[in-house]
């Protein structure tokens, strides 16, 4: 989390290039959405019980650092959190949808477009 995540929000760059860095890391790690998310795995079933408080931290770091990268480059608060959420959940739903259509294209299309979309209005 934090090589993949932390360091690049925390680098050099606009909001919107941190962002891109960002997703295209992801997109690294997940090599292109073949690879599937150990968040969903971790959170359903009775692993959950185990690592909730471990992955609720993992969530609330990740929303914060994308919420801190849109605060600096002028965005509310309120919107720069809700965005952050958002970012998260399309990264996650994204990982899910293309790991049970056995296509990537989802997943894919969603790093794409997001790091504009989390930036919209700046």
């Amino acid at each position: 989390m934090e090589q993949i995540v932390l360091e690049t929000l925390e680098g050099e760059g606009d909001a919107l290039t941190r962002l891109q860095q960002m997703c295209d890391r992801i997109s690294q790690v997940y090599e292109g959405g073949e690879k599937p998310c150990l968040l969903a795995a971790l959170l359903l079933g009775s692993a959950k019980e185990v690592f909730q408080p471990q992955l609720y931290g993992m969530l609330q770091t990740w929303i914060n650092a994308i919420a801190r990268v849109l605060i600096a480059a002028g965005m509310d608060e309120t919107l720069a959190r809700q965005r952050g959420e958002n970012g998260v959940i399309a990264i996650q739903g994204a990982l899910m949808v293309s790991q049970g259509l056995g296509d990537t294209a989802p997943f894919q299309r969603v790093i794409y477009q997001l790091p504009q979309e989390l930036c919209r209005g700046l």
